[in-house]
């Protein structure tokens, strides 16, 4: 179960005494005669839940402080509310009033914000189950702003003044251009859809600006474009070029010479690569020669070598050696005789005359290694003769043949560019000029009007005119035949009669049998809204007449089973929600739940009034019967 209750009003001030309301869940009546402080009591609530300002009365003078105790519906955990007077900051503290400065407090702010929590506005909606901003038509081109709790309280909380106004609709609040937002909640309470869909239109005199504006944004593009027109075209004097009469002919030459540099420089390419294998080989040749050169100077060696051995063997037999110079034995003198040093030297004669054949050989090899070495160089010559060829040939194609053609393509193709260029500056003129003409036609048109229709459907209207049936046979009205929702009032019709024709006595009647069905109805469906309803002075411009004279026509005259009916119905139907009612009249014995509270203005007998009289002796009467 979503809302809360008042469990007391509380206001202090430095050398006062406390004035002090308790209040229970159910039916609370506030009754005493004038001037006892209980329309003051409505507007304190006012002013917790938001209100503006609190006007200083008498009474009030030197009190700072007003609490407010309020209570969770399901399971009575406290909030306490601290406004002071007329001053923007507002605290709170999850505490009764009695511990409010031994909690933390936080603070909320006056103003209502939906993009904030931290708002008196956003923490009493969530507390009554609507977390969520809703957004509400608030003009008739769209202009949404989101739901506020004092739109709750205008439908939950009704003044002595509103009640028996025959200008007001339950409705509306008391500002003319709130009608549409007031409407759009009611919508929104009895339905839940609020009005986010619905797209606003501009107001004229914005729309005309824009319009203005963007035909303005327009004339300057125009502007820009001729000159930039006029730029091209002076382009387009001087540019020179060839006149090309068939650009594929162009196309088919250029194709023709780019295929032969191409071919030119493929030989190019061919040629190089035969280049490359001929210097290779002449590159193995070379190394070949330089190890025949170096074997030919080992075989010279050798024959130097073979020519020391004979010349050494002479030498040799000059030679006698006796003993060993190491071990000092004796030496036969037969190991180095005459017939060894000729074998040595036959041997060196034969090996001599096999190295020079060898030479021999090794020459004529040598010799034709360098002619083929030669004729590869000489090749390799012819063939870098005909690459520099192919290379002045293609650089000849390129110079002579396919710039001058490329040049006058070139040339072909900025002037092409350049035509193209006003061609589609010329376009623009003329969609820039389509847009003038219909930016022109929707200047003149009327101001356009919403696509949305905010109403709410008449099943559920009926639904609800049933609810205010029901609880106006519960309360006796004699001889009910119909009731009715008048859309375009915002208010009720009874027996076909709209309910500000009445006189005072039944406008506050039936605008209290509207507030209760509206709760009634919201509860039973468990839709989002108030549990506490504040109804002030419902019946006391109501005259009582115990015996009601058929003849007499006035029709404020009631019959006094009526308002008991009233006050007996919402003692026995309030135990879900907070019924508050400030009276001057006396309940009736029947009523059995009631939490009363009797203002006597007397000074020796019950309660003076909402603030203790002279701040002292004062006793309060709480009848809880």
């Amino acid at each position: 179960m979503y809302g809360f209750y008042i469990k007391e009003l509380r206001i202090t001030g430095p050398g006062k005494e406390d004035a002090v309301l308790i209040l229970e869940k159910g039916f609370n009546v506030i009754n005493g005669p004038s001037n006892t402080g209980k329309s003051y009591i409505f507007k304190c609530i006012d002013y917790m839940f938001g209100a503006d300002m609190l006007r200083e009365i008498k009474e009030s003078k030197g009190y700072e402080n007003i609490f407010l105790e309020i209570r969770d519906f399901k399971d009575d955990t406290p909030i306490t509310i601290l406004r002071y007077m007329n001053k923007k900051s507002i605290l709170y503290t999850f505490s009764d009033i009695g511990n409010f400065y031994n909690t933390k407090q936080h603070k909320l702010k006056e103003d209502h914000d939906p993009n904030g929590d931290d708002n008196i506005s956003k923490f009493l909606l969530k507390l009554i189950g609507i977390t969520e901003n809703k957004y509400m038509l608030s003009n008739k081109s769209g202009k949404k702003k989101t739901l506020g709790f004092r739109s709750i309280v205008n439908l939950s909380m009704i003044s002595e003044t509103k009640i028996i106004s025959d200008t007001e609709s339950p409705v509306f609040n008391k500002i003319k251009t709130d009608e549409t937002y007031c409407k759009s909640v009611f919508k929104f309470l009895l339905t839940t859809f609020d009005d986010i869909n619905c797209e606003e239109i501009e107001k004229a005199e914005i729309r005309k600006a824009k319009i203005d504006s963007k035909i303005e944004y327009i004339n300057n593009e125009i502007k820009k474009l001729t000159e930039e027109k006029f730029a091209l075209q002076k382009q387009l004097e001087v540019a020179s070029f060839e006149k090309i009469v068939d650009i594929n002919e162009y196309s088919e030459e250029i194709e023709k010479i780019e295929k032969l540099i191409v071919e030119k420089r493929n030989d190019i390419i061919d040629k190089q690569n035969i280049q490359n294998k001929l210097n290779l080989q002449r590159n193995q040749l070379s190394l070949l020669l330089d190890k025949f050169k170096i074997l030919n100077d080992q075989y010279k060696s050798d024959l130097e070598r073979l020519s020391f051995l004979q010349t050494g063997d002479d030498c040799l037999n000059q030679i006698h050696i006796n003993s060993c110079p190491i071990c000092n034995s004796k030496i036969d003198d037969n190991v180095f005789n005459e017939e060894f040093s000729l074998e040595i030297l036959d041997a060196s004669q034969q090996e001599k005359a096999k190295i020079n054949l060898h030479i021999l050989e090794l020459n004529k090899t040598i010799e034709s290694t360098i002619l083929e070495i030669d004729e590869l160089e000489s090749t390799n010559k012819t063939y870098e003769q005909e690459i520099n060829k192919c290379k002045q040939d293609v650089e000849a194609f390129i110079v002579r043949e396919l710039t001058p053609l490329r040049s006058v393509l070139k040339a072909y193709l900025e002037v092409v560019n350049l035509e193209n260029k006003v061609k589609s500056i010329e376009e623009r003129f003329v969609s820039k000029n389509e847009e003038l003409i219909n930016l022109s036609k929707a200047k003149k048109q009327k101001q356009l009007k919403i696509d949305y229709k905010s109403t709410i459907p008449s099943a559920i209207l009926n639904d609800f005119s049933g609810e205010i049936f029901n609880t106006l046979t519960e309360w006796g009205y004699e001889d009910l035949e119909n009731v009715t929702f008048d859309e375009m009032e915002q208010d009720i019709v009874i027996n076909n009669q709209a309910r500000k024709n009445n006189g005072k006595g039944f406008r506050a009647f039936f605008y209290a049998a509207f507030s209760v069905s509206l709760i009634n109805y919201l509860i039973d469906r468990k839709l989002p809204f108030s549990r506490v309803l504040l109804l002030d002075s419902p019946v006391t411009t109501l005259k009582e007449n115990d015996s009601k004279d058929a003849t007499n026509k006035d029709d404020e005259m009631i019959d006094v089973s009526m308002q008991d009916s009233l006050f007996i119905a919402l003692s026995k139907k309030s135990s879900d929600r907070q019924v508050i009612i400030f009276e001057n009249k006396e309940l009736p014995q029947q009523v059995e739940k009631c939490n009363h509270i009797e203002f006597t203005k007397g000074k020796s007998v019950g309660r003076y009034g909402f603030f203790p009289k002279n701040n002292s002796n004062v006793t309060i009467s709480s009848n809880n019967l």
